[in-house]
């Protein structure tokens, strides 16, 4: 029974209770008791991943004498779990070959879930895409022994930690699917306390996928939910994530106060790991803000608690943000000194390290007015960031061909993606070493001046651009892009799990006649006030768009025609309470929608779409304010 336990425990990131049984007390228990006890040790008690490691050692050991097979195996899967999660990869490997000696056929389900979560998080951060997509198909083919088996709880933790993995190796996409379904599980079983930490994995999604504004909207969200049993932990933790989102979209006065807020709850729980990461993410705020000061004070707090041996990916960002910010402060030997530091640390590192190094080289290049070394770092910068491209188009090719076979359409989208992103890669080196070749002719002031102002201007640039792709101008909804992508996403999910998928789309009723009689300010506050109404009422794993003038799509992954009447009805009911400034109280507003639903496995977005279109028609010839379904799509 320890697996799942210990899962829940890394995921949720809680560990209570005290120590049932003394270890010198083990002799005297039984193998039962004795497992018993350890299931307590880690459900109700106060020990920290680090306490309870040597604890579990001790019992393993004690089982393995006494030929304890269960307490063994179950104890040996939990540590497993433990040092890969504490980073320590050399023990959890080690922990990995004595879990192997033991017999497949006396290893429980919970055990090997948590030893698979292990293994696929190791595989995440080493980036070792190929073992990470043997280890996945595994996972999944346990994933369907549970369901088989009936144990639903189990089933949706190891889709949870699959999604989270799939996320930590990088591919946001991929992890959609497990997440999406754990959610489903969870709903169904009324887990509330899974559901919170599924959808903020989901939240992560959105923010790894450039959806800031979605992910934001879900952590609030989560926060402001009395109903679910959030622990202080927890609730520290997605203010972190609300914060580091913030920075990501460039929001920095909202960052700063969230990161606060994570920071003040991490001290009144005694947690100082949680104050040592809200402290780093305030270094990387006022590393954005150019307060390179503030960034050493920051960095100053935490150097002690993220050591290179227990904590390495932290440690790298210490020493990243040390180097820039002595780059800013015109502190160049230090500098040096730093980024040699850092070469040193990222031996065996991923590319994702690498490329920072490199830019950091360039960087410093600059700033020691040396146009040949950052010209040839520069190269270095560029030819890794096509290196890397390659190697991520292959890895997926590699991983859906391994995972689901060829499927055709999607792998040729996913390639020609992918051709275009190396495309640009190449386009982007060229036109940055043209640059540097044109600065080695310019006074040394000017060439520092130039790169400076260039990369702020590339970095606005992406960003605008990024937010303009995905994002509504007006309402700061998703736009018809963004929504019409995460359709085809969803649906593709939902036709492979044989679930029903439902859309529709709404129509404000009279909307040219409000412009017409209030302006059209008051008709953008209307468009306002139905985006937000929908961000308030949807489920989180369910998206929303504006279509086009005062027309929504609106997709509803694993949703029935009942439920969608459900919706519709308290939809309609909020927006008719409206209040717009400007517009008489005795106003109601209404809309008109017209849906489609998905059964039986068959169907594609734009036959569901052109279905609900047509039905909008219906609803609006019928005297508006109401919805019109029709027989789900099959084909």
């Amino acid at each position: 029974m320890m697996g799942f336990k210990i899962i829940k425990m890394v995921i949720s990131g809680f560990v209570s209770a005290v120590l049932a049984l003394p270890v010198s007390a083990a002799p005297t228990a039984t193998e039962a008791e004795l497992l018993q006890h350890i299931e307590l040790m880690i459900d109700d008690g106060s020990l920290n991943p680090q306490e309870l490691m040597p604890e579990l050692k001790s019992f393993q050991a004690f089982a393995q004498e006494r030929l304890w097979s269960t307490v063994a195996i179950t104890t040996s899967a939990s540590l497993l779990f433990l040092y890969a999660h504490s980073g320590d990869f050399e023990a959890a490997e080690q922990e990995l070959h004595t879990f192997e000696q033991f017999n497949a056929a006396d290893i429980d389900n919970q055990s090997l879930s948590s030893a698979l979560g292990a293994q696929a998080y190791i595989a995440a951060s080493r980036k070792e895409y190929g073992r990470f997509s043997k280890l996945k198909a595994q996972t999944l083919a346990l994933v369907e022994q549970l369901a088989l088996a009936g144990d639903i709880e189990l089933q949706g933790w190891t889709l949870l930690e699959l999604g989270n993995n799939t996320l930590w190796l990088g591919d946001s996409q991929g992890a959609l699917e497990p997440i999406m379904a754990a959610i489903r599980i969870f709903r169904a079983t009324d887990d509330l306390d899974s559901l919170s930490n599924a959808q903020n994995t989901l939240a992560n999604i959105h923010r790894e996928m450039g959806n800031y504004q979605r992910a934001i909207d879900i952590y609030l969200e989560l926060l402001a939910d009395t109903e679910l049993p959030v622990s202080d932990f927890n609730r520290s933790i997605m203010l972190y994530n609300v914060g580091k989102t913030y920075i990501l979209s460039e929001q920095y006065e909202a960052a700063r106060e969230y990161i606060d807020k994570a920071r003040a709850l991490s001290i009144e729980s005694n947690d100082l790991v949680g104050v040592a990461y809200a402290d780093l993410l305030l270094s990387e705020h006022y590393l954005q803000l150019k307060q390179f000061e503030q960034v050493l004070q920051q960095l100053a707090l935490v150097e002690e608690v993220f050591t290179a041996d227990r904590s390495p990916e932290q440690y790298l960002t210490i020493l990243n943000h040390k180097v820039e910010a002595m780059i800013g402060l015109a502190n160049l030997e230090a500098a040096e000194q730093l980024l040699a530091q850092l070469e040193r640390a990222l031996i065996n590192k991923g590319d994702a390290d690498l490329l920072k190094y490199q830019l950091l080289h360039y960087q410093l290049a600059v700033a020691k007015q040396d146009p040949e070394t950052a010209m040839e770092a520069y190269k270095v910068y560029a030819d890794l960031k096509i290196e890397k491209a390659e190697q991520a188009r292959e890895s997926s090719m590699q991983q859906r061909l391994a995972e689901f076979g060829i499927e055709q359409a999607n792998a040729e989208n996913r390639l020609l993606e992918q051709a275009n992103q190396l495309k640009q890669a190449k386009l982007d080196k060229a036109e940055n070493e043209v640059t540097v070749l044109y600065l080695l002719g310019l006074a040394s002031i000017i060439f520092c001046g130039s790169i400076i102002l260039f990369w702020s201007r590339e970095r606005a640039s992406r960003h605008k651009i990024q937010q303009v792709a995905l994002q509504d101008f007006l309402t700061g909804s998703p736009n018809r892009r963004a929504v019409m992508e995460y359709g085809s996403k969803t649906l593709s999910i939902c036709v492979r799990e044989q679930q029903p998928f439902s859309l529709a789309i709404i129509d404000l009723d009279y909307f040219k006649s409000v412009n017409d009689e209030y302006g059209h300010d008051v008709g953008d506050k209307v468009l306002q006030a139905f985006a937000q109404l929908c961000k308030h009422e949807l489920r989180n794993e369910d998206q929303f768009g504006r279509f086009g003038g005062e027309e929504w799509l609106l997709v509803f992954p694993a949703t029935s025609e009942d439920q969608l009447e459900a919706v519709f009805s308290r939809l309609r009911q909020q927006f008719s309470a409206v209040d717009i400034d400007g517009v008489s109280a005795d106003k109601e507003f209404t809309f008109s929608m017209g849906s489609a639903q998905l059964r039986q496995g068959h169907g594609d977005l734009d036959t569901l779409i052109k279905v609900a279109d047509r039905n909008l028609y219906r609803a609006k010839s019928q005297g508006r304010n109401r919805l019109v379904t029709s027989l789900p799509v099959d084909r």
